[in-house]
């Protein structure tokens, strides 16, 4: 290890190692270093972020010329400050025993014959994944001691956040509200160890390792990368008048409509931070909020991993086991938005959990390949209810992802980081059928009775063609007519004291071919005939917010309904009765009467018939 760290001591001048969530530092034209100052610029912070910058080596010599040399020497003050016990000091010697603590003026020949060994170094402890060992042996630690981040976390533990022996920060510095760069002025030469003590919560933290002795004229530049998860929330919209969705299943996307007491299924993806392998463990939580207008189906709940194009189920925490967790609001789950929010007053909010997620189990037990490129899907479903709200407003829901943000942490509760809430909505709609007569005045009529149907794919429920659609004898595709809640009376609406109208509303319907049946007409009136008519819509598949675009309803008058413009998800509809015999329509209980009374009237007829021949031959 002494001869390879010899090396690092000779580093040439352009090497600026990126570790963590960094990316490269970015170099020009080389000036001339003689322990000086320059400037350190990190972009891409955010506000609270934090950094603190240690100087592990000073830096001496000149980066350009015929003469270029530059040396690098270790501090007295961070070797001696490093905790006494005996693994520390066998780590510590490991990584400084080859730096001189007094300065070395190298000479441009001997840099040049050194710079295939230090890369040798740096690049081995990029490439391997072994843990690393406290021994002295070179190779060992070549082979062992791990990526650059694993290196630069084990200095970070050893040396600097050791309780009651941190050493102190050349600079601690703060992230200006609204700023994306920050500024270190007057930084002097060195080689340093760059660590985010804070990060927003939006953020994971990070570090660096970055020499300035190839420094430009205008100081060096640094680039944050966020090593962090994101989370994707999809609901499936599925037409159920629409055969293809049906057998298709439906599209993930931002937006849906459904029915009254419609399943809906919705779906949560997480992925991975780049630098997952750098974590010892890693909490993954996610948190989820229904609108108040969709009833979750706790059992419903599956969790899988993904690699490429393979899914696999993961196993629930047992008693002794471990896995994933399911907490809902009677378990006092956190909300995942705040109580401002009033369209999510009485939201259902869950949250599926893993205490460490690299040590969850698929449900026959196995281990799972979890690396930068893994993602961790949620699905379940819910149910529309009666408080779902209707029309262009919709039901919001949205998630959250918290996560481990802090590979470096060495306690026994990391710090977690949020993604921000990604929301989907679903849309559901209203149809109001208006009872009047055929004049002018269009008069309101009380006593009129609906019943509302849909029609759907008729398919199998049993066999070797379960789920596809019957056909006739002729190869053409069957449907059927299914009832929607129950028949409703046109009640009376007010406009103040005056009568506005005789309404049936049909609350809670989405998109689809629907069938209107009149079962009982106002007193005096002809009943129409049943009526089929449709309901389209048209919403955002993919936005942050999605909106309702377009909200039509064909053929239930003359006059068809088409919102474009700031559609309602609402329509009104005026339904015109004819004076006649009144006689309801087919099938309903009056029908019946009807019959009854038909056949009551024959059979008088005929007794009196047969009565008056009596009367006659007598």
């Amino acid at each position: 290890m002494n001869k390879v760290l010899k090396g690092l001591v000779a580093v040439a001048a352009t090497a600026a190692m990126a570790v963590t969530g960094f990316a490269g530092a970015s170099t020009a034209m080389a000036v001339q270093i003689t322990g000086g100052t320059t400037k350190l610029t990190i972009k891409g912070v955010e506000k609270g972020d934090q950094f603190k910058v240690y100087r592990l080596l000073n830096s001496t010599g000149k980066a350009t010329g015929d003469d270029a040399a530059i040396a690098y020497y270790l501090r007295t003050d961070t070797r001696d400050a490093a905790p006494k016990d005996s693994a520390t000091i066998a780590t510590a010697n490991a990584v400084t025993d080859g730096l001189k603590k007094d300065a070395q003026v190298q000479t441009a020949d001997s840099i040049e014959k050194q710079t295939d060994t230090v890369v040798k170094f740096l690049e081995g402890m990029k490439n391997s994944t072994a843990e690393p060992t406290n021994t002295n042996s070179s190779s060992d630690h070549i082979e062992n001691y791990g990526k650059m981040d694993t290196w630069a976390k084990g200095f970070y533990q050893t040396y600097l956040n050791k309780t009651g022996a941190e050493v102190t920060a050349d600079y601690t510095t703060d992230v200006a509200t609204g700023s994306t760069d920050l500024v270190v002025n007057d930084i002097q030469q060195g080689y340093y160890l760059i660590v985010q003590s804070v990060a927003s919560d939006k953020n994971a933290y990070s570090m660096i390792l970055v020499s300035t002795a190839d420094s430009t004229e205008g100081g060096l530049t640094v680039s944050l990368k966020r090593n962090v998860p994101t989370l994707e929330k999809k609901v499936k919209d599925i037409n159920d008048s629409n055969v293809d969705d049906v057998a298709t299943n439906g599209d993930w996307q931002d937006s849906a409509d459904y029915d009254l007491g419609d399943t809906v299924p919705f779906q949560l993806t997480g992925t991975m931070p780049q630098n997952i392998a750098a974590y010892s463990t890693y909490k993954y939580v996610f948190h989820d909020s229904l609108s108040k207008g969709l009833t979750l189906d706790k059992d419903s709940i599956k969790v899988y991993v993904k690699n490429g194009d393979t899914e696999t189920e993961l196993a629930k925490a047992t008693e002794g086991a471990l896995g994933y967790t399911v907490t809902t609001p009677n378990d006092s789950t956190p909300a995942v938005n705040s109580t401002e929010k009033t369209e999510f007053t009485g939201a259902t909010n869950f949250s599926v959990s893993f205490a460490d997620l690299k040590t969850a189990k698929t449900t026959d037990n196995g281990t799972i390949t979890l690396n930068k490129d893994s993602k961790i899907i949620v699905r379940y479903t819910a149910k529309v209810n009666n408080s779902a709200v209707i029309g262009s407003k919709g039901n919001p829901n949205e998630a959250n992802l918290e996560f481990s943000n802090n590979p470096n942490y060495s306690g026994d509760t990391q710090p977690t980081g949020t993604t921000p809430n990604d929301r989907v909505i679903v849309f559901t709609y209203e149809v109001d059928i208006n009872k009047i007569d055929d004049s002018a005045a269009k008069k309101p009529l009380s006593g009129a009775k609906f019943k509302l149907e849909k029609k759907v794919p008729d398919l199998y429920t049993e066999g070797t063609q379960k789920g596809q659609q019957k056909t006739d004898a002729s190869g053409n595709k069957l449907y059927k007519w299914e009832q929607i809640g129950e028949e409703i009376a046109a009640t009376e609406v007010k406009d103040g004291s005056a009568v506005k109208s005789y309404t049936a509303p049909f609350l809670r319907v989405d998109d689809g071919t629907y069938r209107l049946t009149e079962t009982m007409a106002p007193t005096g009136y002809t009943p129409m005939e049943p009526k089929e008519f449709t309901i389209s819509a048209e919403h955002e598949a993919s936005s942050d917010n999605p909106q309702l675009t377009k909200f039509e309803l064909k053929g239930l008058t003359t006059d068809d309904i088409s919102q474009t413009a700031n559609p309602t998800g609402t329509a009104s509809v005026d339904i015109k009765n004819t004076k006649g015999t009144g006689l309801p329509t087919t099938g309903g209980m009056g029908t019946v009467l009807l019959y009854v009374a038909g056949i009551a009237v024959f059979v008088l007829a005929g007794a009196t018939l047969v009565m008056a021949l009596r009367r006659r031959n007598a």
